[in-house]
């Protein structure tokens, strides 16, 4: 376990780590909606086709909903597949925003996420006592807004440069090993994130 006194800075990645995650619920939505085999294109980590482009802000909101209802061949409302979107964003437990609190006393606390403008305007408020994910964390990154995602190791550096960070001093923690993996390349210390290891466990007090 890190000292968390060398520390000035700590990185956390969201779904997975902050936010819990259950992809099978959004897959199995969009099965129910008429896609074959969406579990191709929806993965733990990094999604990819139309998923990966409003990941990054390729797409519009509006050319993801009429890329799904080319998918499912029949049209369906934007709301319905916004609703399978988001299925797989469960919740905030209150203990994750009462350690992050604890945290910013004395560290600056960053979010680093691979996400998109749909989920963002689902999860944004699900933190206790926040009306935002920007008021909890002291800065918040989305791959849609950088038009980059994780693992490129080009976002990590990108972070470094504009927050000034000590690499050396700084912790990142996600539940992907290739984003781990890449962290590492820019010398930050890494936690990874397991069905053994929580949040809650590396940040015991």
């Amino acid at each position: 376990m890190i000292d968390l006194t060398t520390l000035d800075t700590i990185i956390f990645d969201l779904g997975g780590v902050v936010v819990d995650l259950d992809l099978s619920l959004t897959v199995n939505a969009f099965k129910k909606l008429g896609i074959k085999d969406p579990e191709e294109f929806i993965s733990h980590g990094l999604h990819s086709d139309i998923f990966l482009k409003l990941e990054i802000g390729e797409i519009t909101e509006k050319e993801f909903y009429d890329a799904v209802r080319e998918m499912v061949g029949k049209f369906v409302q934007d709301e319905t597949i916004k609703k399978a979107w988001c299925a797989m964003l469960t919740g905030i437990p209150e203990e994750r925003v009462r350690i992050i609190e604890r945290l910013k006393k004395e560290h600056k606390v960053i979010l680093l996420s691979n996400t998109n403008s749909i989920h963002l305007s689902h999860f944004d408020g699900m933190a206790a006592g926040y009306k935002s994910l920007s008021e909890l964390f002291d800065k918040v990154y989305y791959s849609f807004l950088l038009h980059d995602h994780k693992p490129n190791v080009y976002v990590f550096r990108k972070l470094i440069e504009m927050e000034k960070i000590d690499p050396g001093k700084a912790l990142f923690i996600d539940d992907a090993k290739k984003n781990i993996e890449a962290a590492r390349e820019t010398g930050m210390h890494t936690m990874l994130i397991t069905s053994d290891i929580q949040m809650e466990d590396i940040f015991s007090y």
